[in-house]
């Protein structure tokens, strides 16, 4: 099985310097096969300036949308361009500001993707510092992981699952098994349920990952929250 790893930015450099390297990292040591492509939304804070320069150590591909205009409240445009360039069977999603914790985060996604059903990771939110927290819990070996869980119906309701849940570690949770949104934070599809639902719709002015989430619970694909895939969403303001 091929598969893509698909990354999305715009204007999040800080972020993008801290998640991208491990990304890079896990693919290297532990998915050599499996490409990265980076698709950077017309970025004018030195992203792309930063993605030319480590792409002379690192191997992955860049594609830049040289669009005009400020915040992008539907990024569908970049999120299809990128599952466009992709090779793989599988593609894994996230956005530029997510890290991969622990040893892999990839292998578990791509053990539980499969035609008719997407594995998402466990998403955390917040701070470079907890971010780090959480890394050391799982490199100590206290980091509690839950366990996998799939759903056939799973809540889309932008407005309630938008804003993440406290975990009992007391570090912002935006995805995972006791809180099954079906956003792909961070999340592998396979490429014919993405094709056979169009995508995403480049119409909608905003929440194009609930309206995809939404047509393919419609289409009878599962999701499966996978726990030990374990990611780390940094947070940001408006890009």
């Amino acid at each position: 099985m091929r598969a893509s790893v698909v990354i999305a930015t715009r204007n999040r450099l800080p972020q993008l310097q801290n998640a991208l390297p491990t990304v890079i990292a896990s693919v290297d040591v532990r998915h050599p096969g499996i490409e990265i492509i980076v698709v950077d939304d017309g970025s004018t804070d030195g992203t792309i300036e930063y993605l030319r320069k480590l792409s002379e150590i690192a191997r992955f591909k860049i594609v830049r949308l040289e669009r005009s205009g400020g915040y992008r409240g539907n990024p569908s445009a970049v999120l299809n361009r990128g599952h466009l360039e992709a090779r793989g069977d599988v593609i894994i999603e996230q956005g530029g500001e997510v890290a991969h914790l622990g040893r892999t985060c990839i292998g578990p996604l791509l053990d539980h993707c499969r035609p008719g059903t997407v594995a998402l990771a466990r998403v955390h939110n917040g701070t470079t510092e907890e971010m780090n927290q959480v890394n050391d819990a799982i490199r100590n070996g206290s980091y509690p992981y839950p366990r996998i869980v799939t759903v056939s119906n799973p809540q889309t309701n932008g407005d309630k699952w938008r804003v993440p849940r406290v975990d009992p570690g007391g570090v912002e949770l935006y995805c995972g098994a006791e809180r099954p949104a079906p956003f792909l934070f961070c999340g592998a599809i396979h490429r014919k349920d993405f094709e056979r639902v169009g995508g995403y719709d480049e119409r909608l002015p905003r929440r194009n990952d609930q309206d995809l989430a939404e047509r393919l619970v419609a289409s009878g694909v599962r999701f499966t929250f996978v726990g030990d895939a374990v990611a780390f969403h940094l947070r940001h303001g408006k890009s």
